[in-house]
């Protein structure tokens, strides 16, 4: 499990533990001294409410209103004691807990609400806000059975019994709708990652194909044109071969580093495997792409590497046009045939492919051959 889901899974497990423990007391209560079964049911379940409220504002990422959680908490409890001690009430001890309930169970979702995007998330909400529903209710049912309800014929009643009922389904539905979150959760995580290269943080050659539609459909929309850039570091086996992988591997997350900063909000960078990285620059011409293609070759130079003494590490970069009629594929191998242009020149310059319309239909006749 991911570090972000580990502080809401402990908060609902804790708050499901506190809970099976309070119903567990619950119906134990009258093997159990009176006062003692008072703060022995009614404790776990504070704990409970407060920790499933904690737990949805760590799973929206979410500032946690602690002091509103802890004093709602300490109230209920404050006020359990007060009609337990002071003015004795079972009708009084169970509207305070019922108001709790409500405001931990209630609160919480209505302050996330605009969180729940999806499906699930409204089901989550939706279910804790039918809770809080029925705790009211229940308060005021309680309050109109003075002098019926004692503490003798509580556990037997008509109340605790529906009580117990409604909290056990939602409990359950609330269960089903958290795992289906944090499954969710898994799968999304395990799809990023696999469209990720592991040493660089880029993507790689599968989450291209993810990034590609959206720059599909801006053609479609009308957008002009993309520019793509093919990138290649100069003599990188020569690198490895001599200073060793962990040296090479240096090399490659500086440049992925420089890459992904540089180009931003302007496009995404690709690692396609080995020494070779990729470029799409969104609504872009073949001179913006020319231009941040000069960029990250500035930078690039200025890049110093202590394994290497300080020397500099250059790369060869080649420039192509992708248009509405084009496939990506074909615009990459385009970029590629200028970027072998500039190996050829002399390497540690920017080639822009002469006619990318020319270029791509090599580039599909080699493909076909």
């Amino acid at each position: 499990m991911h570090q972000r889901d580990q502080k809401p899974a402990l908060s609902f497990s804790l708050s499901y533990a506190f809970g099976c423990l309070a119903f567990l007391f619950d119906f134990t209560r009258l093997s159990l001294p009176e006062v003692a079964a008072t703060y022995i049911t009614n404790i776990p379940y504070v704990l409970s409410a407060s920790l499933m409220a904690l737990g949805l504002f760590q799973l929206y990422g979410r500032p946690a209103p602690k002091l509103f959680i802890v004093g709602v908490g300490v109230m209920s409890l404050a006020a359990l004691a007060w009609f337990r001690h002071v003015d004795e009430s079972i009708i009084w001890r169970t509207i305070a807990m019922n108001s709790m309930a409500a405001l931990l169970f209630g609160g919480a979702p209505i302050m996330l609400w605009r969180c729940a995007t999806r499906v699930v998330d409204r089901v989550l909400l939706g279910v804790l806000l039918v809770m809080a529903a029925q705790f009211v209710a229940r308060s005021f049912w309680v309050a109109s059975m003075d002098g019926v309800l004692t503490a003798d014929n509580y556990l037997g009643s008509a109340i605790a019994t529906t009580f117990q009922f409604v909290v056990s389904v939602a409990g359950l539905c609330i269960a089903g709708s958290l795992f289906i979150i944090f499954g969710m959760s898994i799968v999304s995580r395990l799809e990023k990652e696999a469209g990720m290269d592991a040493l660089t943080g880029l993507a790689n050659r599968r989450g291209l194909e993810s990034i590609k539609s959206g720059y599909e459909a801006a053609l479609e929309a009308g957008v002009s044109s993309h520019a793509v850039i093919a990138i290649d570091i100069d003599h990188f086996k020569l690198i490895n071969d001599t200073h060793g992988h962990d040296v090479g591997d240096e090399v490659l997350r500086k440049l992925a580093k420089l890459v992904d900063g540089l180009s931003g909000d302007l496009g995404h960078a690709v690692r396609l495997g080995g020494e070779e990285f990729a470029i799409l620059v969104r609504n872009a011409d073949a001179s913006a792409g020319r231009l941040l293609a000069e960029t990250i070759r500035t930078g690039m130079t200025e890049l110093r590497f202590d394994a290497l003494d300080g020397s500099p590490v250059t790369a060869s970069y080649g420039v192509a046009v992708w248009e509405r009629e084009d496939f990506l594929g074909d615009v990459i191998k385009a970029a590629d045939k200028a970027l072998y242009e500039a190996k050829r020149g002399g390497r540690d310059r920017v080639i822009v492919a002469a006619d990318s319309g020319k270029a791509i239909a090599q580039a599909k006749m080699a493909l076909s051959a």
